[in-house]
């Protein structure tokens, strides 16, 4: 049962529980029975009654399970039962167990309703303070289960700990630094919270007073004071008075004077500080003082036991005085009653006269003549005669700033030195009706949780009129202002409301400008603005900032290479807005991510294992409860030149000396397991055995081809190496060895006519002498061209000098940039051979000095291309090969590379005989051999 149930509450029929028909004789009759709960020695039995006859139990009071069976987890009363036979001698004992539930009838409570706690302000983060735990006699959860500081923006957290019997002890942590000077108290709640439903919640005020420690020192109010004083100043009167201040309390605050002992003994029997009050004073006459200037260092000490000083220094000049002060006279208007005041309307006009001041000086001369003015930027001082003067009001007066002006007006000779005199003349203002209402506040600033329903009540806007009889305030809302749309304010009370519900992702920053009118004829307004931060809630999941994500890396990076990063942003703010990102299928991939979104690899990656993956990658906020969104990643795995060529080739290839020149014969297959440009391949054939006079091979295809006709000279064995290369940034090569046969075996073939060899032989002839007289002509022609440049070469900017020479076979390329050689090696051809013996040499000069054309080169059908003429002065020759590094200048290249002087945008090989020019060549000066 439960308790707290009322009295008489009906639990059972113990006859039928116990199940006594059952133990009856035959004989027996259950009316028979009689029905006694045992109460001796038991006190637990008191609390139940049961009927004789029926055996109906039930309770005999309340039953409190918070007192039977206080600290027990489980209440169980237990009693006996005796069921007695009247007509037989039946008799029987049955136990009774009654579990009695706990229902949350109790509130934790607190030892005391307030704690005060003491700590110092110097107590660093994590101090911790005991305090004793709330009692709640409910068990289980119906009993204290968790503890909340309210509010909790105190420095301080708590931490709890439970112990078996439903005991808690709590400790006060310190966890941000205290500053008495800051803030010397805090005041906030303890709540302790159960469980049960309803859930009821105790609550200690605790009261933290942050003690002082000397950690400030004084400070004065100036570092420096500067006074000038009569030498005939009275003894033991004020000169100045400092001042220092100690945000200290207590004896850490309290600030005493004296000066400073590491200073000049005159300085010390001449001035004298007061020790508490600051006040500066003479004890020696100044006038049989010959210094004119003194430096006088005082020290402020607080009254700690470990004081903390600071210093100030007084500079005092001694003036020389031998005139009379002088006199001041006034005569004030507007006065009432003969007072000494003078009263005025605060609106009075500029220019009216309120005083009339006369100086009165008996000395002559300079002595005798006076100036006087004033201290007060509203009144003016107008001369009027010698040492005459009229009191006006000069600026805007405000009653509601200032309903008094005390005007000193001072009144100064033109003696050596100076002698002045002072006089207060005090005006007091009367009120007019001309102020608008003011609100407490330029600006409220509030904060407001998201999602708050609407007609709340937001904050409350106060106004008040500085005007001395205040009408009422109306309050309204700009019309002006968009917040019209969603707050409104109550008239008389000045509460705002919103509309409807804020949401922090439209605006998390509002400004309502709100406005006071008073009711009075002429109306007056006054206005503030109320800012409303919007708190966070956490309502938006995060989101990526793409769709999907797709990174590239190439093959065999070592492990941890960074892949690529994934951004995940969230609308919320906070820890609502803090994303953790994770993948979700990362086991299996070599990656590993990390919370930031960076992608890292566990392994190095073969492209020709695995050429793509793709990662499930999760970004979740740390709201709660959390959100969370989903992207995939795609990695690509880019082609690293990391497999050479493989070479299938037969090792012995045999050709018949009668097979015809121009003739495919064999075909060299190399394959390469890398991708695109990688394993692009080029072929070549080391001649070990001077094979290349009859045969050559296609660099591109690998084909072997005859180059002419075999004889029977050409019959036996030759040795070749074939070389493969690909075209990777990078080239990776292979070669295999195979063998040529040249033999006489008897093949069909066609027999040449005599005719034919003579018509051959003619043809032959005719191509000789052509190309004798051609090389002439060049020759002749280059010979002028050198000429004609030697005389223009002292008007160049820039030149290109080239070197023919008669080989054929040309493999070396001389260059020279700003008069120094290098060589590089430029596989095959470069331009056709000249015929003649001495090397011949051309100057060519450009037209526009370090810009170059445009050159493209674009393969024919022919085996040679005929040299292209961009103008008169430059001939550009076919290039079997690429150029390659682009990026390079060409004093950085190596022996066995050729330059690329075609310019920086040369990215991407075009092809054969394909070449871009595009930017200034940096050397004005070059010679190439074959160029």
């Amino acid at each position: 049962m439960d308790e707290e149930n009322d009295q008489d509450h009906i639990l059972g029929n113990v006859s039928q529980d116990a199940n006594l028909r059952d133990l009856l004789g035959p004989a027996d009759n259950l009316t028979d029975l009689r029905y006694t709960i045992l109460t001796t020695g038991n006190q637990v039995a008191s609390l139940f009654t049961i009927d004789g006859k029926t055996s109906t139990l039930s309770t005999n009071q309340v039953l409190d399970r918070d007192t039977l069976c206080q600290y027990d987890p489980v209440c169980i009363l237990k009693f006996d039962v005796v069921a007695k036979s009247e007509v037989t001698d039946f008799f029987h004992k049955i136990t009774v167990s009654v579990t009695l539930k706990d229902i949350n009838d109790n509130t934790p409570e607190f030892p005391d309703p307030v704690v005060e706690v003491p700590l110092a302000e110097n107590s660093v983060i994590g101090t911790e303070t005991p305090l004793a735990g709330a009692i709640d006699l409910d068990s289980g959860n119906n009993s204290v289960q968790a503890y909340r500081i309210f509010p909790e923006s105190v420095p301080f957290i708590i931490n709890e700990e439970f112990y078996p019997d439903g005991r808690s002890t709590l400790r006060l942590v310190v966890s941000r630094k205290l500053d008495r000077e800051t803030e010397d108290r805090y005041r906030f709640k303890i709540l302790a919270l159960d469980r049960g439903n309803p859930v009821k919640t105790g609550s200690v005020i605790i009261d933290v007073n942050v003690l002082d420690i000397n950690d400030n020192p004084p400070n004065f109010e100036k570092d420096v004071y500067n006074i000038s004083i009569a030498e005939d100043f009275p003894l033991n009167t004020m000169i100045l008075r400092v001042k220092a201040l100690d945000s200290d309390i207590g004896e850490n605050g309290e600030v005493f004077y004296r000066l400073s002992q590491r200073q000049n003994d005159e300085i010390r029997r001449i001035f004298y500080i007061h020790p508490t009050s600051g006040e500066l004073s003479l004890m020696t006459s100044l006038i049989t003082e010959s210094r004119p200037t003194y430096t006088v260092i005082v020290e402020a000490s607080d009254n700690a036991s470990a004081p903390l000083i600071s210093q100030a220094q007084i500079l005092v000049t001694v003036l020389d005085t031998h005139n009379a002060q002088p006199a001041i006279k006034t005569t004030l208007f507007f006065t009432q009653d003969n007072s000494n005041f003078i009263h005025i309307v605060e609106n009075v006009k500029n220019g009216t006269v309120i005083a009339s001041i006369s100086a009165v000086d008996p000395d002559k001369g300079l002595n005798g003549q006076v100036d006087c003015v004033s201290n007060d930027s509203d009144f003016r001082l107008w001369k009027v005669e010698t040492n005459g003067y009229t009191l006006a009001v000069f600026g805007k007066l405000n009653r509601e700033l200032s309903e008094k002006h005390n005007i000193k007006i001072q009144c100064t000779d033109k003696g050596a030195p100076p002698k002045s005199a002072f006089e207060i003349i005090t005006v007091i203002l009367t009120d007019v009706n001309d102020n608008a209402p003011k609100f407490t506040q330029d600006v409220y600033r509030i904060e407001k949780p998201e999602n708050e329903l609407p007609n709340s009540s937001i904050f409350q806007v106060i106004a008040n009129d500085s005007d001395v009889t205040p009408t009422s305030i109306t309050y309204f809302i700009s019309n002006t202002s968009d917040a019209v749309e969603n707050f409104y304010v109550d008239s008389s009370s000045g509460i705002v409301y919103n509309k409807r519900p804020l949401d922090r992702e439209l605006s998390s920053f509002i400004s309502i400008p709100v406005v006071a009118r008073d009711n009075k004829p002429p109306f007056h307004i006054g206005s503030a603005i109320l800012e409303v931060i919007v708190l966070d809630v956490n309502d938006n999941a995060p989101y990526f900032l793409h769709d999907k994500y797709n990174f590239s890396l190439l093959e065999n990076q070592p492990t941890n290479t960074f892949v690529g990063k994934v951004f995940a942003e969230d609308k919320d703010e906070g820890k609502n807005a803090e994303v953790t990102i994770s993948a979700q299928n990362i086991n299996d991939l070599p990656f590993r991510i990390f919370s930031n979104g960076s992608i890292f690899t566990t392994r190095p990656l073969d492209r020709e294992a695995s050429a793509q993956y793709t990662i499930s990658v999760v970004a979740r906020d740390r709201g709660s409860p959390a959100l969370s969104n989903v992207t995939n990643v795609t990695v690509s795995v880019l082609d690293v030149n990391d497999n050479s060529p493989k070479i299938h080739v037969q090792e012995v290839l045999r050709i018949s000396q009668f097979t015809p020149a121009n003739t495919q014969f064999f075909v060299i297959n190399a394959t390469d397991d890398d991708f695109e440009t990688n394993s692009q391949l080029m072929y070549d054939i080391e001649d070990q055995s001077n094979v290349s006079k009859i045969i050559s091979i296609n660099k591109l295809q690998g084909q072997l081809r005859l180059v002419r006709s075999l004889t029977s000279d050409d019959v036996g064995q030759y040795k070749c190496v074939v070389i493969v290369t690909d075209m990777g940034n990078s080239p990776r090569t292979s070669s295999a060895s195979f063998t040529i046969f040249v033999t006489r075996d008897d093949i069909s073939t066609q027999k040449y006519t005599s005719e034919a060899a003579i018509k051959y032989y003619a043809i032959a002839v005719a191509i000789c002498c052509v190309t004798i007289v051609l090389s002439s002509v060049i020759i002749l022609v280059i010979c002028l061209i050198r000429r004609k440049d030697r005389l223009e070469g002292d008007k160049t900017n820039s030149s290109i000098t080239s070197q023919v020479t008669q080989d054929s076979d040309l493999s070396q390329m001389d260059m020279r940039i700003n008069d120094t050689y290098s060589t590089d090696y430029v596989p095959g051809t470069l331009m056709k051979s000249f015929s003649g013996g001495k090397k011949k040499e051309k100057q060519v000069t450009f037209k526009s000095p370090y810009i170059a054309p445009h050159v493209k080169f674009e393969e024919e059908d022919s085996d040679e291309t005929p040299p292209e003429v961009i103008s008169e002065d430059v001939t550009i020759w076919d290039w079997n090969q690429p150029y390659t590094h682009a990026y390079r200048s060409l004093d950085q290249y190596s022996p066995d590379e050729p330059p690329n002087i075609y310019g920086m945008d040369q990215k991407n090989y075009m092809g054969p005989n394909v070449l871009k020019y595009n930017k200034p060549i940096k050397q004005p000066e070059a010679r190439v051999n074959d160029a």
